[in-house]
């Protein structure tokens, strides 16, 4: 080895053409092999490795190599924090000489030529980041001289590592930030046209409801029935989106139904997995419903970001796909599965597949980040997320959340009254309330049969007049309406009623409004989100309406 002046020349040298490496951003496979293959330059060493220390799991992986005799079994060896003479330097944080590897007992193995080792860590942003080693052919190859010369480099590396981790960071908080920003201008974006959307989806598919029925007998009757499932898919969509584009508002719990949540997930995912020919199949548990506590809209970003990798798994197979979701349950958690015949993943993929910015997506492809959200989220739910693959043989990912002992029962279904013999003098005394002619045009012709007074109004402010000087059973009413909208009708009109007023059923295009989330679960108000079924909203009004009526009478009494 040259004489330690010229020696720290070149360590100067070697140290300044990493440091541009990383602050052009150069990968960080690319750094650590150009790391290694320095300090084997300056050791004059021919054999080595450097080695990652794997955040929060304590396992050590290999990163890059030096010599010829380097397998992929030898590369994919695992090796722990605290085990061998690498695991040593890592756990202590300080360099580890093996003088020789036959009489060291920490020494493990895996080439027979090698005879001493040096493992110096590089510790940046107050961590272990990585081990440079350095393998020797003969004893005591390694003295104290290359040792502090070898150190000293490390730790110009470390300064560098620091400022490019903390730059990562740093671009990563902006890249979610900017993806929150976007995602809540998407929100806000829908949620302006969902309405104007949603308006003439409900006139089809209230019209074609009727329509069907009108034509019950008729050979037109098929088509009318065709129109109005596929209205109803086209609001399921609408409505899937608008929740899916606000993940980033709030952290909102509620009892869900996660058949119905993984349902619209799968509503959201499938004209997609459509285009790229992938088959999906859906296995529901037998009892058809299993009630958690959850963000609903975080739920599904899980799901859509575990469908969406399935499908880039498969698309690198290049072979016809099939991605499986299943719902199961014990006494105490449910366990959604997403199985696909993937490409699968290595042992070592696996290992670090949560971890942030890791991807085995092509470059440009992904963020590295969904599973590691997807990870977090499962974790805050108190549940967690899991992965087995075998390459060449697809992955199942499993997702397992604590059911709500309590879940069954706060969530409460309505089921409509009993029927009742109606004559002309006890039907109901009905206002029905929105700016849509299609709107009032179609509820009219669905509730005038069993009402005994039914009034229409084409804004607030004239239901408002209305309702003041008469009373009715029921108030159906839009949301979205100029100046005073149905939110605002429904507290006037029962403040004027000393909050005994006539039941209300609010219409919206978009039930995610944080204004119509808080009057969900108030008394005297239901909230029907657009486009709606004509049974169900008939099944509504006469229910609440009957409601309202025997409250009147027993007052009175």
């Amino acid at each position: 080895m040259a004489d330690s002046a010229s020696n720290r020349g070149s360590i100067a040298s070697r140290a300044t053409e990493i440091l541009r490496a990383i602050h052009s951003q150069e990968s960080f496979e690319a750094i650590t092999q150009r790391i290694l293959e320095a300090a084997c330059e300056l050791t004059g060493s021919v054999h080595g490795s450097f080695v990652r220390v794997v955040p929060g799991t304590g396992q050590l992986r290999i990163e890059a190599t030096l010599g010829p005799d380097w397998t992929p079994e030898s590369r994919a060896t695992s090796l722990s924090v605290g085990q061998g003479v690498t695991g040593l330097a890592a756990l202590r944080g300080e360099p580890y000489v093996c003088n020789d590897t036959r009489k060291d007992p920490n020494y493990v193995q895996l080439f027979p030529q090698i005879r001493s080792e040096l493992a110096v860590p590089v510790i940046a942003d107050g961590v272990v980041w990585g081990i440079i080693n350095v393998d020797g052919t003969k004893p005591n190859e390694y003295d104290q001289t290359i040792v502090t010369e070898i150190t000293l480099f490390a730790e110009l590396i470390a300064a560098a590592m620091e400022f490019r981790i903390k730059w990562d960071r740093e671009r990563a908080l902006y890249d979610r930030l900017a993806q929150a920003d976007k995602l809540t201008a998407a929100g806000q974006l829908l949620a302006s046209i969902a309405h104007e959307i949603n308006n003439p989806l409900a006139a089809i598919l209230g019209t074609s409801t009727l329509l069907a029925e009108d034509l019950s007998q008729s050979a037109y009757a098929e088509s009318a029935k065709l129109i109005e499932r596929q209205a109803q898919r086209a609001g399921d969509l609408v409505r899937n989106l608008l929740t899916y584009s606000r993940q980033a508002e709030s952290d909102l719990r509620e009892v869900e139904d996660l058949v119905h949540v993984v349902r619209e997930s799968l509503d959201l995912v499938r004209p997609h997995l459509r285009l790229k020919r992938a088959a999906l199949e859906f296995s529901l548990p037998r009892d058809n419903s299993l009630f958690a506590r959850v963000n609903r809209i975080q739920i599904q970003q899980v799901l859509v970001n575990l469908i969406t990798n399935s499908q880039h798994a498969i698309e690198q197979c290049g072979e016809p796909g099939r991605i499986s979701i299943s719902l199961d349950c014990d006494a105490t958690h449910v366990a959604l599965a997403v199985q696909d015949n993937g490409i699968g993943m290595s042992r070592a993929s696996r290992q670090k597949l949560f971890q942030p910015f890791y991807t085995t997506k092509r470059k440009g492809a992904g963020t590295g980040l969904g599973l590691s959200i997807s990870k977090d989220i499962a974790s805050n739910h108190n549940g967690e997320l899991t992965c087995s693959s075998t390459i060449h043989r697809g992955s199942r990912f499993q997702l397992r959340l604590p059911l709500d002992a309590s879940a069954s029962l706060q969530a409460v279904r309505i089921e409509p009254e009993p029927q009742r013999v109606v004559t002309p003098e006890s039907k109901l005394q009905l206002l029905v309330v929105d700016d849509e002619a299609p709107i009032r045009w179609m509820l009219q012709k669905l509730l005038r049969p069993v009402s005994g007074g039914l009034e229409v109004a084409e804004t607030a402010e004239s239901a408002l007049a209305m309702a003041l000087n008469r009373r009715f059973d029921l108030v159906v009413s839009d949301v979205h309406m100029g100046e005073m909208d149905g939110v605002e009708l429904f507290h006037r009109v029962q403040a004027a009623n000393g909050g005994e007023g006539p039941y209300f059923i609010l219409m919206t295009g978009d039930s995610s409004d944080p204004r119509v989330r808080r009057l969900a679960g108030q008394p005297r108000i239901e909230i029907m989100e657009k486009p709606f079924s004509m049974k169900r909203m008939l099944e509504r009004v006469t229910a609440l309406g009957w409601r309202n009526r025997q409250e009147y009478l027993d007052l009175c009494a």
